[in-house]
C-alpha cells in the first residue's frame, strides 16, 4: 500500500499546485469525476480538464486526504473511508470555505 499512498499524495500535491496536465496524465482515460460545484459528474480527462478550468477560474481549492486504507482487493482509498480537509480560497486570497469532510 505504501507506493499507492505515495502516488496518491503526489496526485494531491500536483492538484494543489495546479499542475492539471500532470494530474490528468495519472488518471484513467475514462475517469468519472464528481462535479462538486454544479452537481453530477464529468467524464473523461477532457471533462475533468474543462471542469477544473471553470472551478479554478472561480476559486482556489486546496484538498488534503486525512488518511488512507486499502480494501479486500487491495485498492487504496482516501476520500471514502477517511475524508478530506478542504479549503476554498477566493481568487483574491480570502477564505471562501473551510471544511473537514468526515467519511469515516
Amino acid at each position: 500500500m505504501s507506493s499507492d499512498v505515495d502516488r496518491l499524495r503526489r496526485v494531491y500535491a500536483l492538484f494543489n499546485a495546479r499542475n492539471m496536465e500532470a494530474v490528468l496524465a495519472m488518471m484513467h482515460e475514462q475517469v468519472v469525476w464528481a462535479n462538486g460545484m454544479e452537481g453530477g459528474h464529468v467524464r473523461g480527462r477532457d471533462g475533468v480538464r474543462s471542469y477544473w478550468t471553470r472551478q479554478w477560474a472561480m476559486i482556489d481549492p486546496h484538498v488534503e486526504p486525512t488518511g488512507f486504507s486499502s480494501d479486500a482487493e487491495g485498492e487504496v482509498r482516501c476520500c471514502r473511508d477517511f475524508g478530506m480537509h478542504c479549503q476554498a480560497l477566493g481568487l483574491r486570497g480570502g477564505v471562501g470555505a473551510v471544511a473537514a469532510v468526515d467519511r469515516g
